[in-house]
């Protein structure tokens, strides 16, 4: 190993050995007690001295010896720590940080003076008090999160050089880490501090360049690309071993794509683990008390969305701090612990990961807000009184808006929510807001997995395929108009369609992408996809709804940077490229964001529910012949779009592999009065609802999903009773059958166990 590999180790080594010291040193904060904290952050810095001492890097070693001073003082109890001790020591750290940085970008330390931070620490080290003149020295170019975190949040530093791919239980460390073996136990020996996980067979790292991760990443969703591309062949062709290949390397490809997802998936808690200073030195500097909550860190997510999500998430978190929570004397005042609450919470939901950054604050003020916008100019006097909260909340993302009339380090210029906003929309995610005045506010970010590779459904219009992400729709709609469904209404200009207990306003794809078509309107059937863009619903007309399908994003060449409407493309499986649809783009484009934020269609004392005891949600779905029939949504754990290729026979079953197991599949059409039995091409999707009995997923088939209705409870029992019908319900001017699905798997597992007796009853003839 080179003199400059040697270095780079030591480099990697200290920057781990700080972050985690930025950690540990706000915990001793809370906790100033804990004596294995202390001795843990002891060894750290001593380790830090030795290493340095191994380099000759003479100024990283001076600083470190005057912080170990002072650590060894609280470890044997001499000094207590406070407020004071706590700064001088994270300032201290942001000038290690200064100084590694200089030796990393030169080879060598970095000059600087640090005999007034050296003093500080030894005053302190004594008992003795800073005097006004003796104040904490600031590191002349802190790289710290605090300062970073002034900054707009558009910075691209990469938040890491390279991933370490490693088992779990394993701990990243650095051959320098044995230089100083003899001189650690030189010091006092403390059995109690090991860590148990030492004794422990650990699995060694191995160091990927990201670079490499990126090609590999790119080829596999190349391969995606072929085996899209494989499958319909599959169909055509009705080889049985041809099928069973493709099928293979489908299985294969599959399973390859989320090995490859797992090597770039890192836990948020690689962006969290700073987080605890950042709001520490934030809420000192608003004279503030603040207490951090983490949920789900150990929430996965792709590497270079990691680094997207940094920069929004800490202006949102400052925001929180400086403009939700109170100060102590308000929150007593308000009758709230002194202490605010900020909640930071991760989890997985729809494919998407959400992160929810929550605080028990005053929440937004609205007056004032409705104040800065009409002196912004950003709406007339008489529009701010009209508009509502959710309206409101929505002119916190315009640019140049802030309700803080004086500009400090932390507020005031207007410029943050905007650009938190448009870096979130460009990795595919979206950003909500919900204020209670009074109660605190909550701030919802959805941002999808990876942006290598995601869900999509595919529409058609004007005989040309388009890709709608995923993440972007709430529903889907088939309207009929022939069968008595309600058809399009005017509000201003607008056509809207009422959906349960609201409008919608609409959109129709073909004007969006300036086709010559004719329009849906005369057509019978009008497909909707429900989609939300800028905290309005909306709904597109396409021509057609098709199937669900993970796409490799390509992006659009720079020719194509000023169109709006698509937000880039996607390979088919036929070679043909198809366009992405930007929603955001789409919405704003055609004007209907800001006609409908200037004219409500929705007003919050217009609609009168039904209380939730009164009234049941239920799944709208068709068979061949029974075009109404209903299943309780608690019944429905998910709704799957299935291609015929990855159906398998196992005995006189069909089953399929379902999240690592066995799915079969029922069709329900066997199984209900009145229905006929649908003539299945190799060419159609298979729409599935996928319902769970003892932990087993079984898969029902139906020809047609439509819609979620909600219903009274009422239920009006089959007189005679009809085969698996439960009996029927009220909506409108329909009556809507509800399937008894426990009948059905009963009268399933019944003709399987007639099948098994016949097979052996079979068996025995002939032995006999």
């Amino acid at each position: 190993m080179s003199d400059d590999d040697i270095l780079d180790e030591f480099i990697i080594e200290a920057r781990e050995i700080l972050d985690q010291l930025d950690i540990d040193f706000v915990k001793l904060e809370e906790t100033p007690d804990d004596i294995k904290l202390i001795r843990n952050i002891f060894r750290a810095v001593h380790t830090l001295k030795g290493n340095s001492g191994f380099f000759s890097l003479k100024r990283l070693e001076k600083l470190c010896h005057a912080a170990e001073a002072m650590l060894g003082k609280l470890r044997d109890g001499v000094i207590g720590l406070d407020t004071t001790k706590t700064t001088t020591l994270l300032s201290t750290l942001d000038t290690l940080r200064v100084i590694i940085e200089g030796i990393e970008n030169n080879q060598k330390e970095p000059s600087g003076d640090d005999s007034g931070l050296i003093k500080t620490l030894l005053l302190l080290a004594s008992g003795q008090a800073l005097s006004p003149e003796n104040k904490i020295p600031q590191p002349e170019k802190a790289q710290s999160e605090t300062v970073a975190a002034s900054s707009p949040p558009d910075s691209e530093k990469p938040l890491l050089d390279d991933i370490s791919l490693e088992h779990p239980s394993a701990k990243t460390s650095s051959g320098l880490s044995g230089q100083t073996t003899e001189t650690e136990n030189a010091e006092e020996h403390h059995p109690e501090t090991e860590d148990s996980a030492n004794h422990q067979d650990v699995v060694a790292p191995v160091k990927v360049n990201l670079e490499l991760l990126d090609q590999l990443m790119s080829l596999v969703s190349e391969m995606v690309l072929a085996r899209n591309r494989l499958l319909p062949f599959s169909i055509e062709f009705g080889d049985h071993n041809f099928s069973n290949a493709v099928r293979t390397i489908d299985l294969l490809t599959q399973e390859l794509q989320e090995r490859m997802m797992k090597t770039r998936m890192q836990p948020i808690s690689q962006v969290w683990a700073k987080f605890p200073r950042l709001v520490r030195d934030v809420a000192n500097e608003c004279n503030k008390k603040v207490s951090l909550l983490q949920e789900g860190t150990e929430t996965e997510l792709d590497r270079s969305l990691l680094d997207a999500i940094r920069d929004p998430l800490v202006h949102m978190i400052r925001n929180s701090i400086d403009h939700g929570l109170e100060t102590p004397e308000e929150r007593i005042r308000a009758g709230k612990p002194e202490v605010g609450k900020l909640l930071l919470k991760a989890s997985h939901e729809n494919g998407m990961v959400v992160i929810t950054i929550a605080d028990d604050g005053a929440g937004v003020n609205y007056d004032s807000v409705r104040k800065k916008a009409v002196s912004s100019k950003l709406v007339t006097a008489q529009e701010a009184e009209n508009l509502q909260e959710y309206q409101l909340l929505e002119l916190i993302f315009e640019p140049g808006f802030s309700t803080k009339d004086a500009v400090s380090n932390l507020s005031g210029r207007g410029v943050g929510m905007d650009v938190v906003k448009t870096n979130i929309a460009n990795i595919g995610g979206s950003i909500d807001i919900e204020s209670l005045s009074g109660k605190g506010t909550t701030i919802r970010v959805k941002i999808p997995l990876t942006l290598a590779i995601m869900p999509a459904l595919f529409v058609r219009c004007n005989q040309e395929q388009y890709a709608i992400p995923q993440s972007s729709i709430l529903e889907m709609v088939r309207l009929d108009l022939s069968s008595g469904d309600k058809g399009l209404e005017d509000f201003y200009g607008t056509p809207v369609f009422r959906l349960r207990d609201s409008l919608v306003p609409l959109l129709y794809l073909y004007q969006q992408l300036e086709f010559d078509h004719d329009s849906p309107e005369l057509s019978d059937v009008i497909n909707i996809v429900i989609l939300q863009s800028s905290g309005v619903r909306f709904g597109l007309i396409v021509d057609e709804v098709q199937n669900i399908q993970e796409i490799v994003v390509k992006p659009l060449g720079p020719l194509f940077k000023d169109i709006t409407d698509f937000g880039g493309a996607t390979i088919l499986g036929d070679g043909r490229v198809a366009l992405i649809i930007d929603v955001d783009g789409i919405a704003i484009q055609s004007g209907l964001v800001a006609k409908i934020q200037s004219r409500p269609l929705n007003e919050e004392h217009a609609i009168t529910r039904l209380d939730t005891e009164e009234e049941v949600s239920m799944l709208l779905f068709e068979l061949e012949g029974l075009e109404k029939l209903a299943i309780p949504l608690d019944l429905v754990k998910r709704l799957e779009i299935i291609l015929p290729a990855r159906v398998q026979k196992n005995g006189n079953r069909h089953v399929v592999q379902y999240d690592d197991q066995i799915m079969e599949l029922l069709y329900l059409e066997s199984y209900v009065s009145g229905a006929k039995p649908k003539n299945w091409n190799s060419e159609d999707t298979i729409s599935v609802i996928v319902h769970y009995q003892d932990d087993i997923p079984i898969g029902l088939v139906v020809s047609q999903v439509h819609d979620i209705i909600y219903t009274t409870k009422e239920l009006h029992a089959a007189n005679p009773p009809q085969k698996g019908l439960l009996g029927c319900v009220s909506l409108g001017e329909s009556v809507i059958n509800v399937i008894n699905i426990d009948e059905i798997i009963a009268m399933h597992r019944l003709i399987d166990v007639k099948t098994q007796y016949s097979v052996v009853a079979e068996l025995l003839s002939e032995t006999s």
